[in-house]
């Protein structure tokens, strides 16, 4: 479990040490540890040894456990190009404190993020695909946004450079199969309902192609036949976030999403990678779903 996202490395007591690589999916993922030194933790965060939580995901709770041991935590997505030595790789790796989890490991199983055990479980509701009528009236709005209409621009100059003989060009976000990702968040009788559409495209090389990515998110008012859609988020050119539930869990009476794979392209480090969080949450800020937070994984790719 996540501890702190910004430890300090006067915290450990030994140098990183590279963990063998993951397979599949995970094959890129490079991870490093360092041991820690308890007593150079800061008091507050020295006591969490041992405390009980809860371990969810976006559907509810998993299981109940306990926090054992501290390390420092390195991440990173790599190829291994960018990677020399161990000391190099730890540079280049976002840092984490993390808690060793002790529990039943197979009720554990596909737990994403933990709560302490004496707060209350808050309410879930995953998301869920929309009606054909409400992937219409999205996929319409998404259509009108002014960020989407300028990705269509750029893509209608590539896609008549590579398909000269084509007829007139599709809509950026339907170029790919299967289209983008629509869905619906309740949040029951008293609180909103969301809808959330998310794409990205990157066709071509860095120097003719086109790329671009929009996330939007909009309330729905009106009734089941007549859905009216009202924005709720800033949509920009570079950014896409899939939203997995809906839930209240700090109890304010404001709903946050719990999301999976958000990538910010308006954020690219030194490989012209985007800042990239593997599941976080969004909070309201000003009235609209602006907060965004999570352990950022940089990936040390050449995109090229």
């Amino acid at each position: 479990m996540i501890v702190s996202q910004n430890p300090d490395d006067g915290w450990a007591s030994g140098p990183p040490v590279r963990e063998k690589e993951g397979q599949g999916a995970d094959r890129l993922l490079l991870r490093m540890r360092r041991p820690v030194d308890a007593a150079k933790l800061p008091p507050a965060v020295a006591r969490l040894a041992g405390m009980p939580i809860r371990l969810l995901n976006s559907a509810g709770e998993r299981c109940q456990a306990k926090l054992g041991a501290f390390l420092l935590r390195g991440r990173a997505i790599s190829d291994g190009v960018e990677t020399t030595d161990d000391s190099d790789s730890w540079e280049m790796s976002a840092h984490l404190l993390v808690a060793k989890v002790e529990g039943d490991r197979h009720a554990c199983a596909g737990a994403t993020w933990a709560r302490a055990a004496e707060l209350p479980v808050p309410v879930f509701t995953p998301a869920e695909a929309p009606s054909k009528e409400i992937r219409k009236v999205a996929l319409a709005a998404f259509r009108a946004l002014p960020q989407s209409g300028n990705i269509q621009k750029y893509f209608d100059v590539w896609y008549r450079r590579e398909h000269p003989d084509a007829p007139k060009p599709p809509r950026w976000f339907a170029y790919e199969k299967p289209g983008p990702w629509v869905r619906v968040l309740r949040s029951g009788s008293k609180g909103p309902t969301l809808v959330s559409v998310s794409e990205r495209i990157n066709e071509g090389g860095c120097d003719t192609g086109v790329s671009g990515a929009v996330w939007a998110l909009w309330a729905l008012q009106g009734d089941a036949a007549h859905p009216q859609l009202v924005l709720r988020n800033a949509p920009d050119e570079g950014m896409t976030l899939l939203p997995t539930a809906i839930a209240d869990p700090d109890g304010d009476g404001h709903v946050e999403l719990l999301f999976d794979n958000s990538s910010d392209y308006n954020a690219q480090n030194a490989t012209g990678q985007p800042d990239f969080i593997e599941r976080g949450i969004v909070r309201l800020l000003d009235g609209l779903y602006l907060d965004i937070a999570g352990p950022t994984t940089p990936i040390l790719i050449c995109p090229c």
